[in-house]
């Protein structure tokens, strides 16, 4: 028997503390470092694909079509990227279909049918509209003695002019056909002031091809012959389904073919319905009643001499 004293040392005690609340607080820091640097890596991971990405979109707004995310990944980005491209290559697609669709039709028609591909409008309409004839006179005498290079030439000079004319007029051109310009002016978009559009147009174009022919060697510049008539047409988008093309048809159509052949060089011939319905802006000369192909009664025509109030470029709000 006898009496056990026990001591326990503080110092020891603080010891184990001190040792623990380091080895505690250097985990906690490491912890907080790893958290802090997989966040940045995770971050940077993040930024790096969203910044190409803003980069890549602010390109196709500029027109950059050709541009292309090159990212290879196995996660969303890479999904997004893929399909990115894909977009930027259809829509460089659509673009060149747009502007080589576009330089075969009217830039009317070409807003029609990709804005409203389903409409009425591709069906037959009868419209009040005006029609517009132009081709060379003597055209086959001269291209028989000049190269096919030369004759191609010289008619694209003239159809440059005729249609730049059409066109500030807010005329439609309905095709080509040979040496020959089919214009229509109240179709496909209607304009009631249809018949004044296109007397001017046929004035302003003589006028720019008689000062294009005194400067340059084109002599089918001066051969010019225009026939205009006025009337109602049936327009709409005929063709087949492999093939189909807008255009008017109708015996005002080939009125103004007809009025047309009597139309000599650098002269304008127009109906009496074109005339009344330009509410006198052009100065003309009465022709005897003709008797044309096709018609029954005779009709009549006048030779355009002047024009009455020079008519400005129509503003392009004006001609819609």
């Amino acid at each position: 028997l006898g009496a056990v004293h026990v001591g326990v040392s503080l110092d020891f005690i603080h010891s184990l503390i001190r040792k623990d609340s380091i080895s505690i607080l250097v985990l906690s820091l490491f912890i907080v470092l790893l958290g802090i640097s997989i966040s940045v890596l995770l971050g940077i991971g993040f930024s790096r694909p969203i910044s190409k990405l803003v980069l890549a979109t602010e390109e196709i707004g500029k027109g950059n079509f050709h541009y292309r995310l090159d990212m290879i990944r196995k996660d969303e980005f890479g999904d997004l990227a893929s399909a990115f491209n894909f977009m930027a290559r259809e829509l460089r697609q659509k673009m060149v279909l747009q502007k080589s669709f576009g330089s075969y039709v009217s830039p009317e028609v070409l807003d029609m049918i990709l804005s409203h591909p389903g409409e009425s409008w591709l069906k037959g309409t009868l419209q009040e509209v005006t029609v517009l004839f132009a081709d060379v006179r003597g055209f086959t005498a001269y291209s028989e003695n000049r190269d096919p290079e030369k004759v191609v030439e010289d008619l694209n000079e003239y159809f440059q002019v005729a249609t730049q004319s059409i066109l500030e007029q807010g005329g439609y051109i309905d095709k080509f056909i040979g040496d020959a310009v089919l214009a229509v002016f109240g179709a496909p978009v209607q304009k009631e002031d249809h018949a004044r559009r296109a007397v001017q147009t046929a004035w302003t174009m003589q006028e720019i091809l008689a000062a294009q022919s005194e400067k340059s060697h084109n002599p089918l510049l001066s051969r010019i012959g225009i026939g205009i008539n006025s009337g109602t047409v049936l327009s709409g988008n005929l063709g087949s389904q492999v093939k189909m093309e807008y255009t008017v048809i109708g015996d005002n159509v080939n009125i103004a073919s007809r009025l047309n052949g009597l139309a000599g060089p650098g002269e304008i011939i127009i109906s009496q319905s074109c005339y009344e319905a330009a509410e006198g802006l052009a100065k003309v000369e009465a022709l005897p009643a003709q008797q044309l192909k096709g018609k029954k009664e005779s009709i009549r025509a006048y030779r355009i001499t002047g024009i009455q109030v020079s008519q400005p470029a129509l503003s392009e709000e004006n001609k819609t």
